[in-house]
Protein backbone atom coordinates (compact mmCIF):
# COMPACT_ATOMS: atom_id res chain seq x y z
CA UNK A 1 0.00 0.00 0.00
CA UNK A 2 2.83 2.51 1.14
CA UNK A 3 4.85 1.59 -2.11
CA UNK A 4 1.46 2.47 -4.55
CA UNK A 5 0.67 5.40 -2.62
CA UNK A 6 4.53 6.61 -3.04
CA UNK A 7 3.92 5.49 -6.80
CA UNK A 8 0.59 7.85 -7.29
CA UNK A 9 2.57 10.99 -5.65
CA UNK A 10 4.93 10.10 -7.93
CA UNK A 11 3.03 9.69 -11.52
CA UNK A 12 0.58 13.03 -10.74
CA UNK A 13 3.36 15.00 -10.43
CA UNK A 14 5.12 17.65 -12.52
CA UNK A 15 9.28 16.15 -12.85
CA UNK A 16 11.58 18.68 -13.05
CA UNK A 17 13.26 19.36 -16.15
CA UNK A 18 17.09 17.92 -14.98
CA UNK A 19 14.90 14.65 -14.48
CA UNK A 20 14.36 12.00 -17.52
CA UNK A 21 11.11 10.14 -17.32
CA UNK A 22 11.04 6.62 -15.61
CA UNK A 23 8.28 4.34 -15.63
CA UNK A 24 6.80 2.85 -12.82
CA UNK A 25 7.39 -0.63 -14.08
CA UNK A 26 11.54 0.50 -13.73
CA UNK A 27 10.95 2.00 -10.23
CA UNK A 28 9.71 -1.18 -9.09
CA UNK A 29 12.35 -3.23 -10.99
CA UNK A 30 15.18 -1.62 -9.19
CA UNK A 31 13.77 -1.48 -5.86
CA UNK A 32 13.83 -5.23 -6.13
CA UNK A 33 16.94 -5.40 -7.46
CA UNK A 34 18.43 -2.75 -4.49
CA UNK A 35 16.69 -4.75 -2.00
CA UNK A 36 18.55 -7.76 -2.93
CA UNK A 37 21.69 -6.05 -3.64
CA UNK A 38 21.30 -5.32 0.21
CA UNK A 39 20.82 -8.78 1.07
CA UNK A 40 23.83 -10.16 -0.87
CA UNK A 41 26.35 -7.83 0.72
CA UNK A 42 29.88 -9.63 1.39
CA UNK A 43 32.26 -9.16 3.90
CA UNK A 44 35.37 -6.54 3.78
CA UNK A 45 38.29 -8.82 2.35
CA UNK A 46 41.56 -8.80 4.59
CA UNK A 47 44.37 -8.38 3.32
CA UNK A 48 43.38 -6.63 0.20
CA UNK A 49 43.70 -3.06 0.53
CA UNK A 50 46.44 -1.09 3.10
CA UNK A 51 47.70 2.18 4.05
CA UNK A 52 46.15 6.33 2.72
CA UNK A 53 46.34 7.70 -0.61
CA UNK A 54 44.74 9.78 -2.73
CA UNK A 55 42.62 8.38 -5.50
CA UNK A 56 41.34 10.66 -9.12
CA UNK A 57 40.00 9.62 -12.20
CA UNK A 58 41.49 11.18 -15.45
CA UNK A 59 41.63 10.20 -18.97
CA UNK A 60 42.13 12.43 -22.26
CA UNK A 61 44.13 15.72 -22.84
CA UNK A 62 41.77 18.27 -21.10
CA UNK A 63 41.23 16.12 -17.62
CA UNK A 64 44.59 14.62 -18.02
CA UNK A 65 46.46 18.13 -17.80
CA UNK A 66 43.70 19.41 -14.90
CA UNK A 67 45.04 16.59 -13.09
CA UNK A 68 48.75 16.89 -13.70
CA UNK A 69 48.01 20.35 -12.19
CA UNK A 70 46.35 19.44 -9.41
CA UNK A 71 48.50 16.48 -8.44
CA UNK A 72 51.17 19.09 -8.69
CA UNK A 73 49.51 21.06 -6.30
CA UNK A 74 48.53 18.44 -4.17
CA UNK A 75 52.16 18.16 -3.32
CA UNK A 76 53.47 22.08 -3.41
CA UNK A 77 50.68 22.28 -0.22
CA UNK A 78 52.55 19.55 1.81
CA UNK A 79 50.62 16.34 0.83
CA UNK A 80 53.37 13.34 0.75
CA UNK A 81 50.10 10.75 0.45
CA UNK A 82 50.83 8.38 -1.99
CA UNK A 83 47.97 9.25 -4.89
CA UNK A 84 46.69 6.57 -7.60
CA UNK A 85 45.47 8.00 -10.80
CA UNK A 86 42.92 6.18 -12.66
CA UNK A 87 42.41 5.96 -16.59
CA UNK A 88 39.99 3.62 -18.82
CA UNK A 89 41.88 2.05 -21.21
CA UNK A 90 45.13 2.47 -22.51
CA UNK A 91 43.98 4.86 -25.52
CA UNK A 92 43.43 7.48 -22.74
CA UNK A 93 46.85 7.88 -21.30
CA UNK A 94 50.74 7.45 -22.98
CA UNK A 95 53.68 6.66 -21.60
CA UNK A 96 54.89 9.45 -21.29
CA UNK A 97 52.03 11.07 -19.19
CA UNK A 98 52.29 7.86 -16.47
CA UNK A 99 56.10 8.45 -16.14
CA UNK A 100 55.46 12.11 -14.93
CA UNK A 101 53.46 11.25 -12.93
CA UNK A 102 55.09 8.72 -11.21
CA UNK A 103 58.07 11.80 -10.63
CA UNK A 104 56.02 13.04 -8.41
CA UNK A 105 54.57 9.50 -6.61
CA UNK A 106 51.67 8.71 -8.48
CA UNK A 107 50.39 5.64 -9.66
CA UNK A 108 48.55 5.39 -13.20
CA UNK A 109 46.20 2.51 -13.38
CA UNK A 110 44.16 1.14 -15.93
CA UNK A 111 40.30 0.34 -14.49
CA UNK A 112 39.10 -1.03 -17.58
CA UNK A 113 41.75 -4.30 -16.78
CA UNK A 114 40.10 -4.66 -13.57
CA UNK A 115 36.62 -3.69 -14.72
CA UNK A 116 36.72 -4.35 -18.49
CA UNK A 117 32.65 -3.44 -19.03
CA UNK A 118 32.14 -0.58 -17.53
CA UNK A 119 31.72 2.85 -19.92
CA UNK A 120 33.62 6.07 -19.49
CA UNK A 121 32.45 8.94 -17.20
CA UNK A 122 30.79 9.52 -13.68
CA UNK A 123 30.71 5.76 -13.45
CA UNK A 124 34.39 4.75 -13.06
CA UNK A 125 34.76 7.11 -9.56
CA UNK A 126 33.43 4.83 -7.18
CA UNK A 127 35.10 1.06 -8.95
CA UNK A 128 37.70 3.18 -9.00
CA UNK A 129 37.52 3.68 -4.71
CA UNK A 130 37.00 -0.06 -4.92
CA UNK A 131 39.58 -1.25 -6.93
CA UNK A 132 42.37 1.09 -5.32
CA UNK A 133 44.59 -0.48 -3.29
CA UNK A 134 44.03 2.03 -0.15
CA UNK A 135 41.77 1.00 2.93
CA UNK A 136 41.01 5.22 3.16
CA UNK A 137 40.52 7.23 0.35
CA UNK A 138 40.42 10.72 -0.17
CA UNK A 139 38.75 10.79 -3.89
CA UNK A 140 39.39 13.65 -5.83
CA UNK A 141 38.28 15.26 -9.33
CA UNK A 142 40.40 15.76 -11.67
CA UNK A 143 39.94 19.23 -12.04
CA UNK A 144 39.10 19.73 -8.18
CA UNK A 145 42.17 21.60 -6.51
CA UNK A 146 43.54 21.42 -3.62
CA UNK A 147 44.25 25.12 -1.67
CA UNK A 148 45.52 23.14 1.53
CA UNK A 149 46.89 19.92 2.26
CA UNK A 150 43.79 17.41 3.38
CA UNK A 151 45.56 14.96 4.97
CA UNK A 152 44.34 16.17 8.08
CA UNK A 153 41.02 14.76 7.29
CA UNK A 154 41.52 11.14 8.10
CA UNK A 155 43.02 12.28 11.49
CA UNK A 156 39.63 14.52 12.10
CA UNK A 157 37.12 13.44 15.06
CA UNK A 158 34.53 13.42 12.48
CA UNK A 159 36.21 10.85 10.08
CA UNK A 160 37.33 8.75 12.70
CA UNK A 161 33.61 8.69 14.15
CA UNK A 162 31.72 7.70 11.07
CA UNK A 163 33.99 6.50 8.32
CA UNK A 164 32.99 9.08 5.72
CA UNK A 165 32.88 12.61 4.90
CA UNK A 166 31.32 14.13 2.33
CA UNK A 167 30.50 17.64 0.94
CA UNK A 168 26.93 18.94 -0.37
CA UNK A 169 25.92 20.44 -3.50
CA UNK A 170 23.99 23.62 -4.73
CA UNK A 171 20.54 22.28 -4.70
CA UNK A 172 17.89 20.28 -2.72
CA UNK A 173 16.78 16.87 -3.31
CA UNK A 174 12.73 17.56 -4.28
CA UNK A 175 10.32 15.43 -2.05
CA UNK A 176 9.30 14.17 -5.33
CA UNK A 177 12.44 12.99 -6.83
CA UNK A 178 11.76 8.88 -7.42
CA UNK A 179 15.19 8.25 -5.23
CA UNK A 180 13.06 8.48 -2.25
CA UNK A 181 10.73 5.82 -3.52
CA UNK A 182 13.28 3.85 -5.16
CA UNK A 183 15.23 3.64 -1.60
CA UNK A 184 12.30 3.62 0.32
CA UNK A 185 13.53 6.18 2.37
CA UNK A 186 11.44 9.33 3.94
CA UNK A 187 11.91 12.42 2.11
CA UNK A 188 13.93 15.22 4.22
CA UNK A 189 12.37 18.54 3.32
CA UNK A 190 14.68 21.53 3.28
CA UNK A 191 17.12 19.53 4.90
CA UNK A 192 17.83 17.14 1.61
CA UNK A 193 20.92 18.50 0.38
CA UNK A 194 21.96 17.19 -2.71
CA UNK A 195 25.57 15.94 -2.52
CA UNK A 196 28.46 16.92 -4.59
CA UNK A 197 30.87 14.04 -5.50
CA UNK A 198 34.05 16.20 -6.21
CA UNK A 199 35.87 14.93 -3.23
CA UNK A 200 35.23 12.37 -0.82
CA UNK A 201 36.85 11.00 2.30
CA UNK A 202 36.31 7.21 2.96
CA UNK A 203 37.80 4.38 4.91
CA UNK A 204 36.68 1.06 3.19
CA UNK A 205 36.90 -1.06 6.06
CA UNK A 206 34.23 0.85 8.18
CA UNK A 207 31.93 1.00 5.02
CA UNK A 208 32.46 -1.65 2.37
CA UNK A 209 28.65 -2.09 2.76
CA UNK A 210 27.30 1.27 1.37
CA UNK A 211 30.49 0.98 -0.80
CA UNK A 212 28.87 -2.19 -2.78
CA UNK A 213 25.22 -0.68 -2.43
CA UNK A 214 27.44 2.65 -4.41
CA UNK A 215 28.41 0.43 -6.84
CA UNK A 216 25.42 -1.58 -7.48
CA UNK A 217 24.06 1.62 -8.20
CA UNK A 218 26.35 2.81 -10.29
CA UNK A 219 26.50 -0.48 -12.09
CA UNK A 220 22.75 0.46 -13.03
CA UNK A 221 23.83 4.00 -13.59
CA UNK A 222 21.22 3.56 -16.78
CA UNK A 223 18.38 3.73 -14.64
CA UNK A 224 19.40 6.23 -11.81
CA UNK A 225 21.31 8.97 -13.54
CA UNK A 226 18.24 9.57 -14.96
CA UNK A 227 17.10 11.41 -12.00
CA UNK A 228 20.51 11.74 -10.02
CA UNK A 229 23.50 14.05 -11.20
CA UNK A 230 26.12 11.22 -12.02
CA UNK A 231 27.72 9.42 -9.12
CA UNK A 232 26.85 12.18 -6.59
CA UNK A 233 24.41 11.52 -4.46
CA UNK A 234 24.34 7.34 -5.21
CA UNK A 235 27.25 8.13 -2.22
CA UNK A 236 24.84 9.32 0.43
CA UNK A 237 21.49 6.98 -0.31
CA UNK A 238 23.82 3.99 -0.43
CA UNK A 239 24.66 4.91 3.23
CA UNK A 240 21.19 5.88 4.13
CA UNK A 241 20.10 2.70 2.82
CA UNK A 242 22.29 0.70 5.42
CA UNK A 243 21.49 3.38 8.33
CA UNK A 244 25.42 3.85 7.99
CA UNK A 245 27.05 7.17 9.66
CA UNK A 246 28.82 9.44 7.53
CA UNK A 247 29.57 13.17 8.38
CA UNK A 248 28.60 15.66 5.73
CA UNK A 249 30.27 18.98 5.63
CA UNK A 250 28.05 21.82 7.28
CA UNK A 251 28.39 24.29 4.33
CA UNK A 252 27.50 24.79 1.17
CA UNK A 253 29.80 25.57 -1.51
CA UNK A 254 31.01 28.78 -2.36
CA UNK A 255 30.40 29.60 -6.16
CA UNK A 256 33.05 31.57 -7.14
CA UNK A 257 33.92 33.66 -10.60
CA UNK A 258 35.48 36.39 -11.67
CA UNK A 259 34.24 39.74 -10.41
CA UNK A 260 34.26 41.02 -14.26
CA UNK A 261 31.90 38.36 -15.56
CA UNK A 262 29.25 37.88 -12.49
CA UNK A 263 28.80 34.27 -13.69
CA UNK A 264 29.63 31.11 -11.20
CA UNK A 265 31.70 28.94 -13.34
CA UNK A 266 33.66 27.17 -10.09
CA UNK A 267 33.06 27.05 -6.92
CA UNK A 268 34.65 26.37 -3.58
CA UNK A 269 34.67 23.60 -0.86
CA UNK A 270 34.74 23.95 2.84
CA UNK A 271 36.42 22.15 5.25
CA UNK A 272 35.22 21.58 8.70
CA UNK A 273 35.75 24.84 10.51
CA UNK A 274 34.47 26.18 7.23
CA UNK A 275 37.78 27.37 5.60
CA UNK A 276 38.09 27.03 1.62
CA UNK A 277 40.00 23.82 1.18
CA UNK A 278 39.00 22.98 -2.37
CA UNK A 279 38.65 25.18 -5.79
CA UNK A 280 36.81 22.97 -7.93
CA UNK A 281 37.28 24.15 -11.45
CA UNK A 282 33.98 22.36 -12.74
CA UNK A 283 32.08 23.96 -15.58
CA UNK A 284 35.63 26.08 -16.40
CA UNK A 285 37.15 23.35 -18.33
CA UNK A 286 38.15 24.60 -21.69
CA UNK A 287 37.67 21.94 -23.86
CA UNK A 288 40.32 23.36 -26.53
CA UNK A 289 43.88 22.78 -26.03
CA UNK A 290 47.29 24.76 -26.98
CA UNK A 291 50.20 26.41 -24.99
CA UNK A 292 47.92 28.20 -22.84
CA UNK A 293 45.64 25.99 -21.84
CA UNK A 294 42.27 25.49 -20.35
CA UNK A 295 43.56 26.53 -16.79
CA UNK A 296 44.66 30.45 -17.90
CA UNK A 297 40.91 30.77 -17.16
CA UNK A 298 41.01 32.59 -13.85
CA UNK A 299 42.67 30.70 -11.53
CA UNK A 300 46.37 30.20 -13.06
CA UNK A 301 47.39 32.22 -15.75
CA UNK A 302 46.68 35.99 -14.67
CA UNK A 303 48.42 38.68 -16.06
CA UNK A 304 46.05 41.23 -13.25
CA UNK A 305 44.67 39.98 -10.42
CA UNK A 306 40.80 39.27 -10.53
CA UNK A 307 38.56 38.86 -7.51
CA UNK A 308 36.64 36.08 -6.87
CA UNK A 309 33.43 36.47 -4.96
CA UNK A 310 31.79 33.68 -3.10
CA UNK A 311 28.42 33.10 -2.11
CA UNK A 312 27.85 30.53 0.68
CA UNK A 313 24.64 29.73 1.87
CA UNK A 314 25.09 27.96 5.20
CA UNK A 315 25.75 29.66 8.13
CA UNK A 316 23.47 32.10 7.17
CA UNK A 317 24.94 35.64 8.88
CA UNK A 318 23.11 38.08 7.44
CA UNK A 319 19.54 38.57 5.55
CA UNK A 320 21.45 39.88 2.51
CA UNK A 321 24.76 41.78 1.77
CA UNK A 322 25.48 44.04 -1.08
CA UNK A 323 28.33 43.34 -3.63
CA UNK A 324 30.97 46.40 -4.30
CA UNK A 325 28.93 47.09 -7.44
CA UNK A 326 25.62 47.85 -5.36
CA UNK A 327 23.95 44.52 -6.32
CA UNK A 328 22.39 43.00 -3.41
CA UNK A 329 22.80 39.23 -3.05
CA UNK A 330 19.82 36.92 -2.54
CA UNK A 331 18.13 37.24 0.86
CA UNK A 332 19.51 33.99 2.72
CA UNK A 333 22.71 34.20 0.76
CA UNK A 334 25.57 36.13 2.62
CA UNK A 335 28.48 36.50 0.32
CA UNK A 336 31.96 36.89 1.27
CA UNK A 337 34.97 38.29 -1.06
CA UNK A 338 38.37 36.41 -1.77
CA UNK A 339 41.01 37.12 -4.21
CA UNK A 340 42.68 34.31 -5.08
CA UNK A 341 45.35 36.56 -6.60
CA UNK A 342 46.08 38.25 -2.52
CA UNK A 343 45.73 34.71 -1.15
CA UNK A 344 46.74 31.94 -3.38
CA UNK A 345 49.05 33.81 -5.42
CA UNK A 346 51.99 30.92 -5.43
CA UNK A 347 48.66 28.88 -6.45
CA UNK A 348 48.34 30.44 -9.54
CA UNK A 349 51.99 30.90 -10.71
CA UNK A 350 52.38 27.23 -9.65
CA UNK A 351 49.90 26.32 -11.86
CA UNK A 352 51.46 27.73 -15.14
CA UNK A 353 55.10 26.84 -14.30
CA UNK A 354 52.85 22.83 -13.53
CA UNK A 355 51.76 23.17 -17.17
CA UNK A 356 54.88 24.47 -18.96
CA UNK A 357 56.67 21.85 -17.71
CA UNK A 358 54.50 19.02 -18.65
CA UNK A 359 54.14 20.57 -22.15
CA UNK A 360 57.71 21.09 -23.13
CA UNK A 361 57.63 17.02 -22.60
CA UNK A 362 57.95 16.23 -26.84
CA UNK A 363 56.26 12.76 -26.55
CA UNK A 364 53.29 14.42 -24.07
CA UNK A 365 52.82 17.52 -26.42
CA UNK A 366 52.22 15.07 -29.68
CA UNK A 367 50.57 12.80 -28.10
CA UNK A 368 48.10 15.68 -26.81
CA UNK A 369 48.11 17.37 -30.68
CA UNK A 370 47.21 13.75 -32.10
CA UNK A 371 44.07 13.61 -29.39
CA UNK A 372 42.77 17.22 -29.52
CA UNK A 373 39.84 17.78 -30.74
Amino acid sequence: MKLLLCLSVLFSCTFCSAYSPVSKDEIIEHKRLLRHAVEELTPYPTGVYEGKGVVVCAGGVTYLLHAWVHLNRLRQVGCALPAELWYYGEEEICPDFIEAFAEIDVECRDLKKMYPGLERGYVLKPFAIAASKFEEVILLDADNHPLHDPTFLFESPEYLQNGAIFWPDLHVLTDHNPIWFVTDLSPLGELSSAQESGQLVINKKQCWGPLQIVLHMNTNHHFYYKFLHGDKDTFQFSWRVLNAPFFMIPYYPGLSTTYFMKQSKSFLQRSIDGTPLFHHVSMYKDKSVSRHYCIHDTFYWLDEPYTFFVISRMPLDKDKCVFPDGTVSKKGYTPSVYSFYDHYPEAMREGANFLEKILLNEGIEQWINNHSP
